[in-house]
């Protein structure tokens, strides 16, 4: 069932199971040792995205049109994941080269390649539309008049 279909009153009982999953995840995160915290974060998101999909939140079909759109889908995405997986080569190489410098990186640890694929998985893919379909779809009612004129107010 698509939650952007229900009404206000039933709109919270879909969302109590990922506002739980949070709730879990920052309870858990400080416990997670500093080199499993981006695969923490891509457990996370794959949970969200999984739900939202499972509901019909997000829509796979729709998903897979866009896929199919060629060039003006796939050169933003191709770009942004090249793009990541070059920064965090990157910085895995000066890390290497210069190990008691402080990258600034306190939350996720780049550990070699499959921490920097997780981690553009992650940022590219699963955070996306977990976030469209918990904030677009699962705060935001649409089906709300008021909601609607507030929204359109404040994006004029």
């Amino acid at each position: 069932m698509d939650i952007y279909m229900i009404n206000t009153k039933n709109q919270f009982k879909y969302l109590i199971l990922p506002i739980g999953w949070y709730i879990l995840f920052r309870a858990l995160f400080p416990y997670i040792n500093m080199n499993y915290t981006i695969y923490f974060s891509l457990i996370y998101f794959t949970g969200l995205a999984v739900y939202f999909l499972s509901i019909g939140s997000v829509s796979l079909k729709s998903l897979v049109d866009e896929w199919k759109r060629g060039r003006s889908f796939w050169l933003p995405v191709v770009f942004n994941i090249v793009g990541e997986i070059a920064a965090f080569g990157v910085g895995i190489g000066l890390s290497t080269l210069l190990p008691n410098v402080d990258d600034g990186f306190k939350v996720y640890k780049t550990t070699g390649w499959a921490s920097v694929i997780a981690f553009a998985l992650t940022t590219t893919l699963l955070a996306p539309i977990a976030e469209e379909a918990f904030f677009r779809k699962g705060i935001i009612n649409f089906n709300s008049r008021r909601i609607r004129l507030l929204n359109k107010n404040y994006y004029q």
